[in-house]
């Protein structure tokens, strides 16, 4: 049977409806804290993570190692050796800061999530 549109539906069908979501909300969120309680929190608080200076630092790099290899590719293409290396360069350098950046970032965010829950 093909589920009418919520306009089509009575107010009956329609109370029914968002008590079928009301519960299906209650079972997810006794889920979530079954499995918060087997896991335990995060390691990281997310909120931590974004605040960090290297963390703001990650995506704009990570931006610009976009572009310097789309470059080195648009060089490649066109038959630029010189400017293919350089960007070419650039952009494995800029993925390696990128990628060094991130994990600082990470283990920065880890240590002061540990000192905001008090461990």
């Amino acid at each position: 049977m093909s589920r009418k549109s919520k306009r089509d539906m009575t107010p009956e069908e329609l109370a029914e409806l968002e008590a079928e979501d009301e519960r299906a909300m209650e079972v997810a969120r006794e889920l979530r804290a079954r499995r918060e309680a087997v896991q335990g929190p995060a390691p990281i608080d997310r909120d931590i993570h974004a605040s960090l200076p290297l963390t703001r630092v990650f995506y704009p790099l990570l931006g610009c190692t976009i572009v310097s290899f789309m470059v080195s590719r648009f060089a490649a293409s066109m038959g630029m050796p010189e400017l293919e290396t350089v960007t070419s360069t650039a952009a494995t350098l800029l993925f390696l800061t990128s990628f060094i950046v991130w994990f600082v970032s990470r283990h920065q965010a880890k240590k002061l999530t540990r000192e905001a829950r008090g461990e």
